[in-house]
């Protein structure tokens, strides 16, 4: 009985620890953009709309390259320390980041706000240990999705000044920090068992030879067109999520409360997307999720933008699931380790590119990274479906 309950605390820490990973993700999505986009915000009145844009990419890029500094080194102090040392410390970390954040529109500081998703990029640089965590549990990424749907309601009520004196930008970020906290006590006091250090992820201790091994995926030939479509995919996903709320602000204009409405129903169609589990017909899949984002460029009624943006993330959620079978292709069974550690660099390298290019794009015209996003997802359709099965 005591073995059950020992299984039990652990996979109930585990899905708790995903949920909140990935709420604490989609609770920034709705809230940046009009905060930094809108003129009438009263942080930035005073600068031009291409400074505040700037503004915006820079808090964005900050938290992606910390989330690589932080996967260098919290690799390395793995393989020291062990996993479970890493894991309470990055807990930590992550409750002083929501805190630092939610201080900062407390006193509306700008540079604290930027400290604090600075140290919540930093602290997610665990993603490799998280990535092993889903491995560990059946239908990690159902956990993830309530995440993804509660994450932007509690932003859609909670921000909203109209219902209760209570209400406002900070208190999301306050309920994350205490939420945290609790999970990282949860984890305290877990009794301990077999610590692995997962070394094979020590790759992450130098960009150098980061970059020398995801470019060699393109040096093999049989692993070139299916590692292409799968960095192509995370490529557009990454700048999809992260640009949605500007593109939903100079679009429809909506604010925090409706942002946050708007993401939970994505965050719907990404658990809808987790029960399709099985690789069918993918590349045809990636091709309509590139039309969908073309047609929503010129579409005007938010609902009929919301209703594609919802395929797109059923589909996205549904490649995401399968993301290791884009290596299915090029790898044996016994390269298991080889695929994770692609699959993780990878996300790592998509997400930061991401954020440099349709950022980039950001300051031209917004509409320009749906473009992109469309680009990405027809070419990795394309690679995806010409790549050869492995003999």
């Amino acid at each position: 009985m005591s073995v059950s309950l020992k299984d039990f605390h652990r996979q109930l820490v585990a899905y708790f620890t995903i949920f909140l990973d990935l709420m604490g993700y989609a609770i920034v999505l709705p809230i940046f953009a009009p905060l930094f986009l809108s003129s009438h915000s009263g942080w930035l009145n005073n600068y031009s709309y291409e400074t505040r844009c700037a503004f915006l990419v820079l808090l964005l890029f900050g938290y992606t390259f910390a989330h690589w500094l932080g996967s260098s080194f919290f690799s390395y102090l793995a393989i020291l320390k062990g996993r479970r040392p890493v894991l309470l410390i990055t807990l930590a970390l992550t409750s002083l980041a929501y805190a630092t954040t939610a201080f900062g529109f407390l006193h509306e500081h700008l540079a604290l706000v930027y400290l604090g998703r600075f140290l919540g990029g930093f602290s997610a640089g665990n993603y490799s240990f998280f990535y092993k965590l889903q491995e560990s549990v059946a239908n990690p990424m159902l956990a993830g999705g309530l995440g993804l749907i509660i994450g932007p309601l509690i932003v859609g009520i909670l921000v909203d000044e109209a219902l209760h004196v209570w209400f406002f930008n900070a208190l999301p970020f306050w309920i994350m920090s205490c939420l945290t906290f609790v999970n990282l006590i949860l984890v305290a006091v877990q009794k301990r068992t077999e610590d692995q250090t997962f070394a094979h992820f020590n790759t992450f201790l130098n960009l150098k030879e980061s970059l020398k091994i995801l470019f060699s995926q393109w040096k093999i030939k049989t692993w070139s067109r299916s590692c292409s479509a799968a960095f192509l995919f995370l490529l557009a996903w990454f700048s999809l999520i992260q640009f949605a709320s500007a593109f939903l602000f100079m679009r429809f204009n909506l604010s925090e409360s409706g942002l946050g409405f708007a993401f939970a129903l994505l965050g719907v169609g990404w658990c809808a997307g987790q029960f399709f589990r099985k690789l069918y017909a993918l590349s045809f899949f990636i091709l309509v999720a590139g039309l969908c984002i073309f047609i929503s460029i010129f579409t005007e009624n938010l609902i009929s933008f919301l209703l594609f943006m919802a395929v797109v993330t059923i589909i996205c959620s549904y490649t995401w699931a399968n993301l290791g079978l884009f290596f299915k292709n090029v790898a044996n069974e016994e390269n298991a380790d080889d695929i994770t550690l692609f699959v993780v660099l990878n996300i790592t390298f998509a997400a930061l590119l991401s954020t440099l290019l349709s950022g980039t794009l950001l300051l031209i015209d917004y509409r320009l990274i749906y473009v992109f996003v469309a680009f990405c997802f027809f070419i990795s359709a394309f690679l995806n479906f010409t790549s050869r099965p492995n003999a």
